[in-house]
């Protein structure tokens, strides 16, 4: 149903709602006027406690999809921010799907107590993109990742990119330069020197090329090289938070070795905080973190914790 129907619809029941979920089929562009649904809400459902929305765009090359003419970056009014109801896009096969929900913590949130963030501040960029699929051209021959990306931006910035699929280094730094206000970035895999056959020269040139990225906390998922880290982290040269998804212990050993060395190898690193995610992470593994960090010769001022399946290094 169109928003006008849905709007006399809603208006015909009791005003008392307290939970509200919705799943549009019908691409009626009003769905993503946040005003409306402030003033909507604020009117005919004032005691609406939860709200979740999800909208699909579909984008074809015979298909005139409809297109956000509003202002942008209306979801982060005081409105939506008190409320914690957050939007979230996807990109799923031909489909721009766009999601409001309650906040819910995420991965870069680090803290011993398990607390949400808290100001509107952060809140309000909280926006993030999901890809799960980097070639839609398999599905739209002449549409590509960029086109569904530059059609959400007419919407709202996006603050914090997943990536839950293969990535080569060209791609990635063509996503970034179009999405230059991410801050976090969550990613699979980084395979090196395969699809694009760049040269060591030719990505570091392209890294010159690519503005500077506000990138600042990266979350690995699926290392497969060591070299995988350092492509990203020349890419992403300002990072203060890395997290890594590891098979075991062995592996975060290794892992934790090779960059603190490189940490201690140079004298204006920015990173701060080291997480590694290990399955059935225990206390006792911090110990064994320590003689390690101690026979290598990698001691500086930082403090180790364990938080459920997470080992964190943390310094000043």
């Amino acid at each position: 149903m169109s928003f006008n129907i849905f709007q006399i619809f809603i208006s015909n029941l009791n005003s008392k709602i307290k939970f509200l979920s919705l799943t549009t089929v019908i691409e009626d562009i009003n769905y993503l006027d946040a005003n409306r649904w402030e003033n909507f809400i604020l009117t005919k459902l004032p005691q609406l406690e939860k709200f979740y929305f999800k909208y699909s765009a579909y984008l074809e090359e015979n298909y005139e999809t409809p297109i956000y003419l509003g202002h942008r970056d209306q979801f982060i009014s005081s409105f939506w921010l008190q409320r914690r109801w957050i939007l979230d896009i996807e990109f799923e096969f031909e489909n721009v799907i766009y999601s409001i929900r309650p906040y819910q913590k995420r991965w870069y949130e680090y803290d011993t107590q398990n607390m949400m963030i808290n100001s509107s501040d952060d809140l309000s960029k909280s926006i993030r993109l999901r890809l799960d699929d980097l070639c839609p051209e398999k599905w739209t021959k002449t549409i590509y990742l960029n086109d569904y990306i530059n059609y959400t931006l007419t919407l709202t910035q996006i603050h914090h990119l997943e990536i839950h699929a293969k990535i080569f280094c060209d791609k990635l730094m063509e996503i970034l330069h179009l999405l230059p206000d991410i801050i976090t970035l969550k990613i699979f895999s980084l395979p090196i020197l395969k699809q694009g056959n760049l040269s060591n020269d030719e990505i570091e040139f392209l890294c010159i090329l690519l503005p500077k990225n506000q990138i600042r906390k990266i979350c690995f998922e699926n290392m497969e090289d060591v070299d995988e880290l350092y492509m990203l982290l020349l890419i992403c040269s300002r990072i203060n938070h890395l997290q890594i998804q590891c098979i075991n212990y062995t592996h975060a050993e290794l892992l934790m070795e090779l960059i603190l060395t490189e940490i201690k190898g140079v004298s204006n690193s920015l990173l701060r905080l080291l997480c590694f995610s290990i399955p059935e992470a225990h206390d006792e593994m911090i110990e064994k973190f320590e003689k390690m960090i101690d026979r290598e010769n990698l001691r500086f001022d930082f403090i180790i914790k364990h938080v459920m399946n997470k080992i964190y290094l943390k310094w000043k």
